[in-house]
């Protein structure tokens, strides 16, 4: 067990296992992108600042930690429990996350790069839905999995490793409604 921790923290300091790379998120209320109101707010976790709807941000895999919610104008919550009042007609309160994040392309008869990070001169893209809910607090975890390529230099060369990664899957839990 020791050494499995022990091997986690090296992966996580290991640019290759925990590369930065660029996201961008949104909130809708629907995958069609109508508008949320304006005040739910992303919080970066980590850094304790906010983030701008569409917003590229750059962060490690590990630093990723990004809380929603309502900013009230008062202490008594009074207008987010009118805001959620404009839901009665439906009695939907759920919303969705949009997450993008940089993508890749393999190319394995590439022998020269065989990740590639853009096609035609335009970055390649990965994207997410989340459906979520104002009326619960929800734990997303995403699963993150990672590529790497070593390529063998010759006799006297040092091989050379690159690496990209994707959101293999993910696991979510409801605390409260």
């Amino acid at each position: 067990m020791l050494n499995l921790k022990k091997e986690k923290e090296e992966r996580n300091k290991n640019k290759l296992f925990n590369p930065k790379i660029n996201f961008k998120l949104d909130l809708s209320l629907d995958k069609k992108g109508t508008e949320l109101n304006n005040k739910v707010k992303l919080l970066d976790a980590t850094t304790g600042k906010f983030i701008n709807r569409n917003e590229i941000f750059q962060r490690q895999i590990i630093e990723f930690n990004i809380v929603i919610f309502y900013e009230c104008e008062n202490s008594n919550y009074s207008d987010y429990y009118n805001y959620l009042k404009t839901f009665n007609k439906t009695n939907d309160t759920s919303f969705i996350l949009y997450f993008e994040y940089e993508g890749f392309k393999l190319d394995h008869q590439n022998r020269n790069k065989p990740i590639k990070k853009k096609e035609n001169g335009i970055g390649i893209t990965f994207y997410r839905y989340y459906k979520l809910d104002l009326n619960a607090t929800m734990e997303i975890d995403n699963i993150w999995r990672s590529i790497i390529y070593t390529e063998k230099k010759e006799i006297f060369g040092n091989d050379a490793k690159n690496g990209c990664g994707y959101i293999e899957s993910y696991n979510s839990f409801t605390h409260d409604s």
